[in-house]
């Protein structure tokens, strides 16, 4: 789906089964010494070739402390499209995940079925005057929300891993589903199977440091 400014929008997809994967544990809790109504968008970075996009996928404002637990409150979904030339949405899938190496299909329409595997995505042969297709991985239970995108060329293969929840300030009227870019200082990767925790000074400077069971480190700059 297009806007009038010609951005493509990812529109949330129904979950239509059961959710039975399990994910590693992931976690992050915010803290703000002041109440500055910090504003944080969050999306999700993965590996992958072509690059992927970042889609808005949450927002979340912080005054005082937050704790999201992120696998289970906005678990990840393999997430899929086809877009027919000239229509107003996509048809989309979804599938839980539980590691890079899920194996499943995906039939999104009579000519096009996805698959993937220890290897990654296969993609087949299609018009690709006729279908726009693209992978990624989105988050949420109910309703999932693109995290990122890769626009796939027809009888390809595509490695797209998962790596890290992405949160990082929110500064304009972004709607759930648009294409962001987070910019370092002010953007943290909590990466999976991690515990963090993300401190705002009065100043509004945010300090990400990751807990282990033995140690706090914080992360590089």
């Amino acid at each position: 789906m297009k806007s009038a400014d010609d951005t493509v929008a990812f529109p949330s997809i129904k979950r239509a089964e059961a959710l039975l994967a399990s994910m590693p544990d992931t976690s992050i809790t915010i803290n703000s010494v002041s109440d500055l109504d910090i504003k944080l968008g969050l999306t999700f970075y993965a590996n992958a070739y072509p690059e992927a996009n970042y889609i808005l996928a949450g927002i979340q404002s912080v005054h005082s402390k937050v704790i999201i637990e992120l696998s289970n409150q906005l678990p990840l979904s393999w997430v899929a499209s086809v877009l027919v030339t000239g229509e107003i949405s996509p048809n989309q899938l979804a599938y839980p995940f539980s590691s890079n190496s899920d194996q499943f299909s995906m039939r999104l329409n009579n000519e096009i079925t996805l698959n993937h595997d220890e290897n990654g995505w296969r993609i087949p042969s299609y018009d690709s005057r006729k279908y726009s297709v693209r992978i990624g991985l989105g988050m949420g239970v109910e309703e999932i929300y693109w995290g990122c995108s890769v626009t796939v060329a027809p009888n390809s293969n595509v490695r797209l891993e998962a790596d890290a929840y992405e949160l990082f300030r929110l500064d304009m009227i972004v709607p759930l589903g648009y294409p962001v870019t987070p910019t370092p200082p002010d953007a943290w990767q909590i990466p999976l199977g991690s515990k963090a925790l993300l401190s705002f000074s009065a100043s509004g400077i945010g300090t990400l440091t990751f807990v282990t069971a033995n140690q706090t480190a914080q992360s590089p700059p």
